[in-house]
């Protein structure tokens, strides 16, 4: 019988990463920037069940995917050997060279808002001709028309959300990390969406629930964040639901249904709610991932949810609408071993020298592979921490 040795620390850190994906509108295609090769490039997937390939070869990393509704190619930025200076470029549906689509200079700046449902305007920001303050714009894919829309002043400010019907347009002014405001535009009105007050709070995400309505994160007076309701037409703020104890992350209006689907973090994981139409209060979702980094409602009401797991790496997941399962659409793992082999950690809580009460992960070393050692790794918020997301370290 052959005796093979037990795995090398280097298996550990043989896994790929995916950064983020997109879903084609007829949900055929799965797209990904991944390392499968080694090197940062964006891949393809036919769906369901086909096998990666190779969209890009720059081997440079991309900062989203965006398809359009049509299929006539893919939206994306790249900069240049992590110099984070992304440009637009758009992409035959095959791949190949990517083609620059706004124009702009090396040390230019530009990030994707968002994309008219008909695909033909792209809303963007960029830094040129405001490098401080930044500058947000719209530009007709066919034309080649820019036209600007809003120039920050004073503060950082990025355009947000756009509505459907593309007259009105959210933007946000960011002082830091911890202290956003957010500006509804329509009709060249100004609306600020939260209560004035002098309380410094976040707005983390925000989408049009349609033409008159938007829905948001925000910790605004709360300890935790929480998913808020504004009307255009009334001006009226309102809390549409919170969990307890729990910060919401992410938000995904499904517009067919009147659903609303919302992704938390309470302490080292994510968890997913649904708030029906009509329903008094959200239910809670399974989900086969510990921590969640991309989340994806389409409008046949189906979920894409991008992340990882204690003992999982990155791996892309489906909930088709109606089912209680999810489907793995991607099957990356730890080369080398089984995720029996993995130790999944407890949640352990202790108090420091003041008394503060500090929460960490422990993982248990299985008993025939324990020395008697423990490695304390402290690394901690509030801009990040550690979660229950496999990491080679750690094992």
């Amino acid at each position: 019988m052959i005796q093979f040795p037990k795995p090398d620390v280097e298996q550990y850190f043989q896994t790929y990463r995916i950064s983020h994906f997109a879903v084609s509108a007829d949900e055929k295609r799965l797209f990904m920037d991944s390392n499968l090769n080694g090197q940062p490039n964006i891949w393809a997937m036919d769906l369901p069940g086909g096998y990666p390939y190779p969209l890009t070869y720059l081997n440079q990393s991309s900062q989203f995917i965006k398809a359009d509704p049509q299929g006539r190619h893919l939206l994306t930025a790249f900069d240049r050997d992590g110099d984070e200076n992304y440009h637009l470029y758009a992409l035959p549906p095959e791949g190949g060279v990517p083609l620059p689509v706004v124009s702009a200079e090396p040390n230019d700046r530009c990030y994707f808002s968002e994309l008219s449902e008909d695909g033909q305007r792209l809303y963007y920001v960029t830094s040129a001709g405001n490098p401080n303050y930044l500058n947000s714009r719209r530009i007709d894919l066919e034309t080649g028309e820019d036209e600007l829309l809003y120039s920050g002043e004073e503060v950082t400010s990025s355009l947000f959300a756009v509505s459907p019907d593309e007259k009105s347009f959210v933007i946000l002014k960011m002082y830091s990390n911890t202290y956003q405001t957010a500006h509804l535009y329509r009709n060249n009105e100004e609306m600020e969406i939260l209560p004035a007050s002098e309380r410094h709070s976040q707005v983390s995400d925000l989408i049009f629930a349609d033409d008159n309505r938007l829905l948001f994160i925000t910790n605004d007076d709360s300890a935790y964040a929480y998913v808020a309701e504004y009307r255009i037409d009334t001006r009226e703020f309102r809390i549409l639901c919170r969990i307890e104890g729990e910060d919401v992350e992410f938000i995904r209006w499904h517009q067919a249904s009147e659903t609303l689907y919302f992704w938390t973090l309470t302490g080292p994981e994510n968890r997913m709610y649904v708030l029906g139409k009509n329903a008094d209060e959200p239910r809670r979702i399974d989900m086969p991932l510990d921590t969640i980094e991309q989340v994806n409602v389409t409008k046949a009401g189906n979920v894409y949810i991008l992340g990882r797991g204690a003992i999982q790496p990155h791996n892309i997941y489906r909930k088709i609408a109606g089912s209680e399962s999810w489907e793995p659409l991607t099957a990356n793992r730890v080369t080398g071993l089984d995720p029996s082999d993995l130790v999944y950690p407890d949640v352990i809580r202790y108090n420091s020298y003041d008394g503060l009460e500090i929460e960490a992960l422990l993982f248990k070393a299985k008993p025939e592979q324990a020395n008697g050692y423990t490695v304390f790794w402290p690394h901690g918020g509030p801009q990040a921490s550690e979660a229950k997301f496999f990491g080679p370290c750690s094992r």
